[in-house]
């Protein structure tokens, strides 16, 4: 399943909510990026089609179908495969090297690493 930038802000919402009214949806993203009411309806039919939520009467409630957690996998497997043939040391690497990690970010990679290499 593809998302837009438009669907993760949707989907963002909703699973940070759990369960969130439509209208909430469109009060939210109006605020946050000037959009309209019919644009996040739009979207949120949009992503009733795809799978991605399941929409429940009265009040238009909306609830995520998908995981956060699946779709980051799938969104990252992704990116890996378009841009780093399938590498994740190219990655972070590339990450290290143009120095886009702080000291901070590279502290708790090497303390990950090593947990890591401990199991």
């Amino acid at each position: 399943m593809k998302f837009s930038d438009n669907d993760f802000a949707v989907m963002n919402l909703i699973w940070e909510a759990g369960e969130i009214p439509a209208i909430e949806i469109a009060e939210q993203l109006a605020k946050e990026k000037g959009w309209k009411k019919p644009t996040v309806y739009t979207l949120l039919d949009r992503l009733i089609k795809k799978g991605a939520i399941k929409r429940t009467d009265p009040d238009y409630i909306c609830t995520a179908l998908v995981k956060k957690e699946d779709v980051r996998t799938d969104e990252t497997e992704g990116l890996l495969s378009r841009l780093y043939n399938g590498s994740a040391k190219l990655l972070v690497s590339g990450f290290i090297k143009d120095k886009r990690l702080s000291e901070d970010e590279l502290k708790e990679l090497r303390e990950l690493i090593d947990k890591m290499s401990d199991n």
